[in-house]
C-alpha cells in the first residue's frame, strides 16, 4: 500500500567522540586536537570519529534519494536527552550492552555500533513488502 510508513529511529548522541592517545591521554578539542591521525588510538583517521548526527544526517541525504523516501519518517533521538524507560526495545538494547548509534525501524534494533545507509534502506524494502 502506497500510504503506509515505515518509521526510522536513530538513538545516539549529538556530540563528538573522544580520541585517545595510546597512552590513554585524551586529546585536547577532540580528535581534531591530535597531532596526527596515528596518535588518536582505535583511529586510522579522525574522519573515522564521526558524530553520530552527522551519521544520521548522511542516512537522512540517503533515503531522499531513493524510491522509498515518501514512505519513510525519521528521528535522531539523543540519549543523552531522553528517559529511556519510554523506550522498552532501546532498554533492552542497553542489557546487550549494544554500542551506539542504534537504529530502531518500527520499533524494532534493526542496528548498532554504526549507520549503514544501504543496509537501512534494504530493511525499509523488507518492511514495505510486508504491508
Amino acid at each position: 500500500m502506497d500510504n503506509e510508513v515505515v518509521f526510522i529511529e536513530v538513538f545516539g548522541v549529538n556530540r563528538e567522540r573522544e580520541c585517545v592517545h595510546d597512552n590513554g591521554g585524551s586529546c585536547s578539542g577532540g580528535c581534531s586536537g591530535c597531532s596526527s591521525s596515528a596518535s588518536c588510538s582505535g583511529h586510522s583517521t579522525c574522519e573515522g570519529n564521526k558524530n553520530m548526527f552527522l551519521m544520521y544526517k548522511e542516512l537522512v541525504d540517503y533515503i531522499k534519494n531513493t524510491d522509498v523516501a515518501k514512505q519513510v519518517e525519521m528521528e535522531f533521538v539523543d540519549t543523552d536527552k531522553i528517559d529511556i524507560d519510554k523506550y522498552d526495545y532501546l532498554q533492552e538494547a542497553f542489557k546487550k550492552k549494544f554500542m551506539l548509534p542504534i537504529v530502531a525501524i518500527n520499533e524494532t534494533v534493526r542496528f548498532y555500533g554504526g549507520i549503514s545507509n544501504k543496509l537501512v534502506y534494504k530493511e525499509v524494502e523488507k518492511e514495505l513488502a510486508m504491508f
